[in-house]
């Protein structure tokens, strides 16, 4: 069994046509019925079979449309409407309502990874369903109400139900290319297959035609009824119904407005001596006269001739015509395999553009993930302080910030009626966080991907893909291609793990999408894992000059405090969190999620004060770091330095006799060097960011709350 999505969208192209008597076993929710009866429709009265139900294009896109089967009554699970449903089940693990879509179950948690793979399935399935119903209406029978299913037939005078279909059956086996099929009937609704027909026939064309594309799922199926709109229609339906007969709908017995049908209009062609084949290939005595015509494709504006009828001895088989042993001379319109062929090559192709259309159609809708724009600059979609945020599996980050942008591409329908703008209005957006856990994750970081410890424990990646979905929020109005809007997203109920791996963010718009009004959008980001920078004060002392022959220095006064803040934004005094007091071996760790790509810059600025001074800038740095999965790349500083960019290594080691450094606070570049003037520095001070996945080293490790910006 194949259960990728492929397989899963010929599964439901397959069981549309379930019935008891071939599928007894069919898994259909209620049990088997014969589904055939909401397979028909006729465009130019804009109904189903013989108005006993639904016709196939309600079939397929309303909810609640019933099939027509005599005292079912039954409707069709597998529409467009719950395609859609399942497609969100699958994104967001919650039904429509907000609530756990694990059957039975009225959490506020998300499905599991194995649940929301079963709605994957299913929305594939139902999608094949759809293709199956929209590939019908390329069967001319099923568009001009031409009954074919083989029972209650008695010899010589009919079938009540309709033949077997000579076309399904004979382009089924060109299709699988068995080099033979049967036509299968009955005298009740137990069919008996009759004797093999063998025949040659070279492949079917399936390729030729680009996708099709329309404003909505009916259009489709088709875009006018009665006489008139039918023959000015660009459907599927409208074509197959106004192009081609049908063994009971052929020249003579049709009441359709086209083909003619008293075959007014068309050419006759009378096959030459020794022209004519049969279903093998052999020479046939005898003649045939084909009726010649135009099909008519809108869309193109060319028309095709097409041998649309036979006219002669001959039957379907191209056998003439007996009654027992004897030969009937009797002359009538018949289709055989050469109009078939013919049927064939304009239709199949055309089954397959549309299906492709109409695929593409359900999977158009596409929002773009940025970073988000609130003004301040800063390249981060969220923030958490590491001493309050730090539990794993149940603490987190609660509040993203995200740019979307509705990327959506405007239709520009085949038929050529002008562009359709896919703008969303008055619907939701959630966000989604997909990641694995790590479950051997430790507040200190020692148990962190990257890090020595974990070496070799890769089991310490959860396998299941666990997602976390926000509360929704008003889309408000998204233009399609127009730049992109912040939304802030509420993840309280459920914080992105603190300890998550191989994140990707995304966010699911559900709402009116163009002209289609519960559509669903999706963007997709691969984002980084929660990114953790630790700040510590490492001070040793200060001193207000330094003697001019640079003797032993003087020892100075310990700094009180030192209050930093920090900035993801290349903009001033934006900062997104700020320390209240960090004394000598005092750290605060912030952890973020970006973006892999570009370098997020971090401008840390520290801001000092002693006894009788004033607060004032000490130093300001840069850090810029590509961020990535699981991958620490050791970090830069760049220091400004009397507005000049000087880039320095920056390594987490403790102030001691090589780690001293001078720092020129007030920016005049006067420090350090001999002179008589004395100097106003910072000596032996230590202040650094590390992204280190490790805990900041420090005499006294203590860790402190930070003071975020909202």
């Amino acid at each position: 069994t194949d259960y990728t999505l492929t397989g899963w969208t010929m599964r439901g192209a397959i069981r549309e046509d379930d019935n008891a008597k071939e599928n007894p076993g069919s898994d259909e929710p209620g049990g088997v019925f014969p589904r055939v009866f909401g397979h028909f429709y006729d465009p130019v009265s804009d109904s189903g079979f013989f108005g006993l139900g639904s016709g196939a294009k309600d079939w397929a896109l309303k909810d609640g449309a019933t099939s027509g089967y005599p005292g079912s009554g039954r409707s069709n699970i597998y529409n467009i409407a719950n395609a859609r449903e399942a497609m969100w089940r699958a994104l967001t693990g919650k039904t429509k309502d907000g609530v756990d879509a694990t059957p039975g179950s009225n959490g506020a948690a998300s499905a599991t990874e194995e649940v929301r793979k079963a709605y994957w399935a299913s929305t594939f399935r139902m999608l094949g369903d759809l293709v199956h119903l929209l590939q019908d209406m390329a069967q001319p029978q099923h568009t001009r109400l031409d009954a074919h299913s083989g029972t209650y037939c008695v010899p010589r005078l009919g079938c009540i139900g309709g033949h077997d279909s000579f076309y399904e059956k004979y382009t089924q086996a060109r299709t699988l290319g068995t080099g033979n099929f049967t036509l299968d009937e009955g005298l009740t609704d137990v069919t008996t297959p009759g004797d093999p027909i063998p025949f040659k026939a070279p492949p079917l064309t399936y390729d030729g035609i680009a996708a099709l594309k329309f404003n909505k799922y009916a259009d489709f199926f088709s875009t006018g009824s009665g006489d008139g709109g039918n023959g000015a229609g660009n459907g599927l339906a409208n074509y197959s119904n106004r192009g081609f007969y049908t063994a009971g709908t052929n020249i003579g017995s049709g009441s359709y407005a086209s083909p003619d049908p008293h075959g007014l209009g068309l050419t006759n062609a009378t096959s030459a001596p020794g022209e004519l084949l049969d279903m093998n290939g052999k020479p046939l005595m005898g003649s045939v006269t084909f009726s010649v015509g135009d099909v008519r494709d809108n869309i193109s504006g060319a028309p095709t001739r097409a041998r649309l009828s036979s006219f002669g001895l001959f039957d379907q088989f191209l056998k003439k015509k007996t009654l027992g042993s004897f030969t009937l001379n009797s002359y009538t319109f018949t289709l055989n395999s050469y109009n078939y062929d013919d049927q064939a090559k304009l239709l199949v192709p055309r089954a397959v553009a549309y299906s492709a259309g109409i695929i593409d159609y359900f999977f158009r809708g596409e929002l773009q993930i940025s970073l988000p724009e609130d003004g301040s600059g800063n390249q981060i979609y969220s923030i958490v302080d590491h001493a309050v945020e730090n539990a794993k599996d149940v603490q987190g980050f609660r509040i993203v910030k995200i740019g979307v942008a509705n990327t959506t591409a405007d239709i520009l329908p085949s038929d050529g009626s002008g562009a359709q703008a896919q703008n969303m209005t008055g619907g939701k957006l959630v966000a989604i966080a997909k990641y694995h856990r790590n479950i051997c994750y430790l507040p200190n970081l020692t148990r962190r991907f990257g890090s020595p410890d974990m070496v070799g424990q890769d089991y310490c990646r959860w396998a299941e893909e666990d997602i976390v979905v926000s509360e929704p929020v008003d889309a408000s109005s998204l233009i399609s291609n127009a730049p992109p809007k912040t939304f802030t997203f509420d993840f309280s109920k459920n914080p992105i793990p603190i300890n998550a791996t191989d994140v990707y963010l995304q966010v699911v718009y559900r709402g009116k999408l163009g002209q289609e009004d519960d559509a669903i959008a999706v963007g997709t980001k691969d984002i980084s894992e929660p990114t953790f920078y630790a700040i510590e004060n490492n001070m040793d002392f200060q001193i207000a000059t330094i003697p001019a022959n640079d003797s032993a220095l003087p020892i100075g006064v310990w700094i009180n405090y030192v209050q930093y803040g920090i900035s993801f934004s290349t903009k001033k005094n934006t900062y997104v969190a700020k320390t209240s007091v960090l004394v000598p071996g005092q750290f605060a760790r912030v952890a973020i999620l970006t973006d892999l790509s570009p370098a997020v810059p971090l401008d840390l600025v520290s801001f000092f004060a002693n006894s009788g001074s004033t607060n004032g800038e000490m130093s300001k740095f840069t850090i810029n770091e590509m961020f990535s999965d699981d991958m620490h790349l050791a970090p830069n500083v760049t220091q400004l330095k009397d507005n000049k960019l000087e880039s320095t290594p920056l390594l987490p080691t403790r102030s001691g006799s090589n780690d001293r450094m001078i720092t020129d606070y007030d920016n005049n570049g006067d420090c350090p060097g001999p002179g008589p003037n004395p100097k106003t520095c910072m000596i032996g001070v230590r202040i650094y960011a590390t992204l280190s996945r490790y805990p900041p080293i420090s005499q006294i490790p203590q860790q402190v709350i930070l003071n975020l910006v909202p």
